[in-house]
C-alpha cells in the first residue's frame, strides 16, 4: 500500500477516533455532574444500578448466544421504558418528564 492510501485511510479514522473519544469522555463529566442532583438514598442508588445495568446487560449477553442480534436489539430497546417505570416507582415525589 503506498504512503499515499495509507494517509487517505488514516485522516477519516483518527477524526472518527477523536468524535468517539470526545463523546465518550463527555458522558463521565455529565454523570458526574449528575450525581450533584442525584438523591442520596443507598437504596435508590443500589436499586437503580441493579434494575438499569447489572439485570440487563447481564441478560442479555447471557442469552445473545441463543437468541438473534435482532431479538436482542428489540428486547433491548424496551430499557428506557423500563427505567422510567422504575423511576416513577422510586421518586413518586418527582414528575416524570
Amino acid at each position: 500500500m503506498s504512503r499515499r492510501a495509507r494517509l487517505r485511510l488514516f485522516f477519516p479514522t483518527a477524526i472518527v477516533c477523536a468524535i468517539l473519544l470526545g463523546v465518550w469522555s463527555n458522558t463521565w463529566i455529565v454523570t458526574k455532574l449528575g450525581l450533584h442532583v442525584a438523591p442520596e438514598h443507598p437504596r435508590f442508588v443500589l436499586v437503580t444500578a441493579v434494575s438499569v445495568f447489572a439485570v440487563p446487560y447481564g441478560l442479555v449477553y447471557s442469552r445473545e448466544k441463543q437468541a438473534t442480534a435482532g431479538l436482542a436489539v428489540v428486547v433491548w430497546s424496551t430499557l428506557p421504558l423500563f427505567s422510567a417505570i422504575i423511576a416513577a416507582r422510586l421518586l413518586a415525589d418527582e414528575p416524570l418528564t
